[in-house]
């Protein structure tokens, strides 16, 4: 059984994601809309019954979110929950099940860096749709824009910023002239202390006709590094402005909000591209093009670090389906020819058989360079590039206790060396475990779960039955996540534990016009 909670603002496109992927994987689904789209919820449940969807498979439930947390949620017949929604909430869902696999996209404080390189024109275009369309009101809507010094300080940038802000038409959606609307609700939290600030506003927060619901877009300009409308996220037409030296400065800036949902680049210059691929932390990067409104396949969507909860799995993936399935393995998957040869201090240090440990490790290999190596593009549309690739995650911490198979710990290391990742084994204090060539470390619980503070760690246990109620309670109260289910043979599905996923998005085009391509 799996729990479907979905948020307001896409009151169809997400909970449809999340009730198809839990149902063709095998599952029944209780399905919890947010309050604000409760009746959109029971007519998308109606569509599916009247397919053919018995309602015992599908069942639809109208409540708060904290009684769904109090009586669904701390069910042990249920099995995982697909979340969308505040970082807040996926965190308290957690509180409440600490055990509960969790496929949650939180949200983010997404940047959007313009250059002295830039198309100025398509710069401003590009941020006002991204930060003010429907409001504002998108996860991956432009909050944050740093823009470098020379154009930050260039008064016809600025004013042109500020006349297209305040050009944008706010009114009825009847109307269709007018790009903005109603909020979903009066501002609050966040939003509501943002608007309430007096001071430094290029454009001020003004509501439409004196419709509290109705908030005209609003830029903050020299925002502070560090402050208030830096880090945190508002979720309306309201843009926070900074000022960076260079390109680096400005990654900088963007990857310290710790939120990693989407990101933008305005640039013409193809080294500051490979520069912004290289060094911003955020699942979808968009080059050239607004960051907002992508597509299935063509731009799989999904955050990391702050900005998701679980393995990070992008929506509109083969992987975001296999989260939800147990998986077994009944034969021996394909091996390559080229393997680890530290398989055979590995096999000496544990007492297994070397034979084994290579034809393991060549199995990893080849699931490396077959499917995770190379960045794939499977829609190649004319003037955009649209790559999907893998990115490893900084280390691999694994917990190994007393008396497990010293199999499983061997294929973890083999699996996690074949991606040529840092690997670190903790282990407990009287353990007598030593490998040479890995380092073993050997400390008490507490100390293991100090290492949860590091979000670039994913940390690794040999089996669900290793885990204990702290461990939940330590790493879900940080925000990190470590994977638990039986090790696999076959590389294709264990190695997805230690692997990040992002799309970048690149325009390449000027105008219609493909130019001369490498």
């Amino acid at each position: 059984i799996g729990v479907v909670i979905s948020p307001w603002n896409f009151p169809v496109a997400i909970p449809t994601g999340g009730i198809m992927t839990a149902l063709i994987s095998g599952n029944s689904v209780i399905f919890k809309p947010s309050s604000l789209s409760a009746l959109t919820g029971r007519e998308l449940c109606e569509i599916f019954w009247e397919a053919g969807v018995p309602k015992s498979v599908l069942q639809f439930i109208a409540a708060r979110g904290s009684a769904v947390e109090e009586y669904i949620i701390r069910d042990p017949r249920v099995s995982f929950s697909v979340f969308t929604g505040s970082e807040t909430t996926a965190y308290r869902i957690l509180s409440a099940r600490p055990d509960l696999l969790i496929s949650a996209e939180t949200g983010g404080k997404d940047g959007t860096i313009v250059t002295n390189l830039s198309d100025k024109d398509q710069a401003i275009k590009n941020i006002l749709h991204s930060a003010f369309s429907n409001s504002g009101q998108k996860c991956s809507a432009t909050s944050l824009l740093v823009v470098e010094e020379g154009l930050y300080n260039d008064p016809a940038f600025k004013e042109n910023l500020k006349d297209a802000a305040e050009s944008i038409k706010v009114g009825s959606p009847w109307e269709l002239g007018n790009k903005l609307s109603v909020l979903s609700d009066l501002p609050g939290g966040a939003l509501k202390t943002a608007v309430e600030e007096k001071d430094g506003w290029l454009v001020p927060p003004v509501f439409q006709g004196d419709n509290p619901y109705m908030l005209r877009p609003a830029i903050k300009w020299d925002v502070e590094r560090g402050s208030f409308f830096h880090m945190t996220e508002l979720f309306g037409p309201v843009l926070s402005v900074m000022k960076a030296r260079d390109l680096k400065e400005a990654a900088d800036i963007v990857n310290e909000t710790g939120y990693g949902l989407t990101a933008g680049l305005e640039s013409l210059d193809e080294r500051e591209w490979e520069y912004f691929r290289d060094n911003l932390k955020a699942g979808n990067l968009y080059i050239n093009r607004v960051t907002t409104g992508a597509i299935v396949l063509r731009q799989p969507f999904g955050g990391m670090r702050k900005s998701c909860v679980g393995l990070g799995r992008k929506a509109g993936t083969y992987n975001y389906v296999a989260q939800f399935t147990e998986i077994e393995e009944n034969g021996s998957p394909e091996r390559g020819d080229i393997y680890d040869e530290f398989s055979a201090d590995l096999a000496a240090a544990l007492g297994l058989s070397e034979k084994e440990l290579r034809s393991i490790s060549a199995g990893y290999i080849l699931s490396t360079q077959r499917y995770f190596s190379k960045p794939a593009d499977p829609m190649k549309v004319r003037g955009e590039d649209n790559e999907f690739r893998y990115l490893p995650v900084k280390e691999v911490v694994v917990r190994y206790y007393n008396k497990e198979p010293f199999k499983d710990l061997a294929m973890i290391i083999l699996a996690v060396r074949s991606l040529g990742i840092k690997l670190t084994v903790s282990t407990e204090e009287d353990s007598v475990l030593s490998i040479n060539g890995i380092n073993v470390v050997h400390e008490s619980e507490n100390a293991f779960y100090r290492r949860f503070d590091d979000l670039g760690v994913r940390f690794r246990y040999l089996s669900l039955s290793s885990v204990k109620d702290e461990a939940y309670k330590a790493i879900y109260s940080k925000g990190g996540y470590f994977a638990s289910k039986k090790v696999l043979l076959e590389g294709r599905f264990e190695l997805l534990n230690y692997l990040l996923e992002q799309t970048v998005s690149t325009s390449y085009h000027r105008y219609g016009n493909l130019g001369n391509r490498k």
